[in-house]
């Protein structure tokens, strides 16, 4: 299973308060409430498990994806907004080097 689906998972069968999205390079990016410390937002850059034409698999998707979000500002600008004013981020699923 992949992390952040763990992560979700857990924060269900916890019944703690959450957003979860995901970006999803087929759609316009959706509204976001904004994340509290009471009720975080799990979300998922590269795409969700679930729904498999949203993932970034290749580097040619990965090159893309980059282009997308950063060339022509597709990542929701709430999401944008929160990830400029966040006092700490959380990225799981990465190598330090990379």
């Amino acid at each position: 299973m992949h992390f952040l689906m763990f992560l979700k998972k857990y924060f269900e069968e916890k019944k703690l308060d959450f957003n979860f999205d995901f970006y999803n390079k087929k759609q316009n990016p959706q509204a976001i409430e904004k994340p509290t410390r009471d009720k975080p937002l799990i979300y998922n850059l590269f795409g969700n498990v679930e729904f498999e034409g949203s993932l970034v698999l290749t580097y040619d998707d990965l090159f893309n994806y980059l282009i997308s979000i950063f060339g022509k500002q597709e990542l929701h600008k709430d999401l944008r907004m929160e990830l400029r004013t966040a006092r700490m981020i959380l990225f799981l699923g990465f190598k330090f080097e990379k």
